[in-house]
């Protein structure tokens, strides 16, 4: 069973064999008609590099021998799937990423109407930890920004914690507090 066709399994069910999907099939053509990049698309898909960059070493890879090749219709041709399946991986993360959050609004209504309408107090201190956090790395960011020169890894796990802050302050305060406000409104309106 080669790598084409190996099957794995998520959460979601068994997934196809990654010969069986757009990419695979792409990365099937690519190394039928050139074959001088099999290796190197071997090389993208084994490793487990996630599709987008995978994608960006590919087109990498056609656009050297576009470059080289300026007349050959079949390289052009390619690189134009490649584009196609990069705008349906976009698509597709899209479509992901609203499902995320919609799963994300059903827990707080499902949380809601099981406790009567109480507030889930873990979840908040989570956030208030995480601000906390944000807060502090801010203010020795201020005061001490000496710490922060020469640390790649200290500058990589403040970008984390801002990163986690932001996601607390853009759920309690961005577009999800409307429908957190809205989901609390319409369980006091069908208690009444």
């Amino acid at each position: 069973m080669g790598l084409f066709n190996k099957k794995s399994d998520s959460p979601d069910g068994p997934k196809k064999p990654f010969g069986e999907t757009g990419f695979g099939k792409f990365c099937q053509k690519v190394k039928e008609k050139a074959p001088e990049l099999a290796g190197d698309i071997l090389d993208v898909v084994a490793s487990g590099t996630p599709v987008k960059t995978a994608i960006n070493l590919i087109r990498s890879k056609l656009n050297d021998k576009v470059r080289q090749y300026p007349h050959d219709p079949e390289y052009t041709k390619l690189m134009g799937e490649l584009d196609q399946h990069r705008m349906d991986w976009e698509k597709e993360i899209f479509s992901l990423e609203i499902a995320d959050k919609q799963s994300a609004r059903s827990r707080e209504v499902e949380y809601v109407k099981v406790t009567g309408g109480k507030r889930d107090y873990m979840m908040a201190l989570v956030g208030l930890i995480v601000l906390a956090m944000f807060v502090y790395i801010v203010i020795t960011a201020v005061n001490k920004p000496e710490a922060f020169r020469n640390n790649p890894i200290l500058v990589h796990v403040v970008g984390m914690v801002e990163g986690a802050g932001l996601a607390v302050i853009y759920y309690y305060y961005g577009t999800s507090k409307g429908s957190t406000e809205k989901t609390r409104i319409m369980s006091e309106k069908k208690n009444d």
